[in-house]
């Protein structure tokens, strides 16, 4: 019998690797850009003028395809100390209202990122004309969404381990 717990497993696993292969797609485009921009700087006549407005781009949709899998690691800044002087169930409980409240404001996040993407529809990026605005400003309603399913996910785990039914 299966473990009641790996329903999702697969699936959560699919979006960890999606999510992980993109991320490191755009790091290593955003490094080839870097470097052309560098050599370019050091070996060409004219430098490309697009290579800075570009890098930033793909560090916009970094850290919205990361921010997800940060809030699934833990990787944000946080006090353990707080967390250890309370004791595990109210640190548990601490946590998840830390996580409610989060979750509460990436809801009014996406909610407006949504008016943002359409306000983006026919403004351009200034060195890049084929990219609009619209393309740049979607990363926030991917982050917001990527952000509150991690969420979401952490926080069933962490009512599951008050319920004493965790790892």
């Amino acid at each position: 019998m299966k473990d009641k717990n790996s329903w999702g497993r697969p699936v959560w696993s699919a979006i960890d690797r999606l999510l992980w292969v993109i991320d490191s797609l755009i790091y290593a485009a955003m490094i080839g850009v870097v470097l052309l921009q560098i050599f370019a700087r050091m070996f060409l006549p004219r430098v490309p003028s697009w290579t800075e407005e570009m890098s930033r781009y793909l560090q916009i949709y970094l850290v919205a395809f990361g921010a997800g899998l940060a809030v699934k690691y833990d990787s944000f800044v946080s006090v353990e100390t707080i967390f250890n002087l309370i004791g595990k169930k109210a640190g548990l409980i601490l946590k998840m209202v830390n996580n409610v409240v989060v979750s509460v404001m990436f809801v009014f996040f996406a909610f407006f990122s949504v008016d943002l993407y359409q306000l983006g529809k026919p403004r351009t990026a200034v060195t890049m004309p084929a990219i609009t605005m619209n393309m740049i400003y979607f990363s926030m309603l991917l982050m917001s969404v990527s952000v509150l399913c991690y969420l979401l996910k952490k926080e069933f785990q962490l009512y599951q381990e008050l319920r004493g039914e965790g790892k």
